[in-house]
C-alpha cells in the first residue's frame, strides 16, 4: 500500500503535514498527522480520507497567564494552540484513541 499524504494534504488546503503515528485497521492504516492536526485513513486501495481535523483552541476570556516572579505572559501569544495528535490506537471495539 502506497499513499502520498503530503499531496493529499495540499489538496485539502492544509498548510503542513507531519505524519507521526499509525494504527492498523481492517480498512487500512490510521495516520495521526501532527502537522495537519488531523487523523487520516489510508485505505487498502491507497486512497485517503480525513477522519477528523482538529481545530486550534485558546481562551480569549483570560487576558494573561501568570509566569511567576510577579510577571505575566499576554494571552495573545497563546491564542492559536494546536491539537498536535502524535499517536493513535484502535481498541478491540473499534474506538480510536489519540494522544496529543
Amino acid at each position: 500500500m502506497v499513499a502520498n499524504i503530503p499531496e493529499y494534504v495540499e489538496t485539502q488546503n492544509i498548510m503542513e503535514s507531519n505524519p507521526y503515528g499509525i494504527a492498523l485497521m481492517p480498512e487500512g492504516i490510521l495516520v495521526a498527522d501532527a502537522g495537519a492536526d488531523a487523523l487520516f485513513l489510508v485505505r487498502n486501495d491507497g486512497t485517503l480520507d480525513t477522519i477528523v481535523a482538529f481545530s486550534s483552541f485558546g481562551d480569549a476570556a483570560v487576558p494573561e497567564l501568570s509566569c511567576g516572579n510577579n510577571s505575566s505572559l499576554p494571552l495573545e501569544s497563546m491564542t492559536n494552540i494546536s491539537s498536535v495528535p502524535t499517536s493513535v490506537a484502535v481498541s478491540p471495539t473499534g474506538v480510536f484513541m489519540l494522544d496529543f
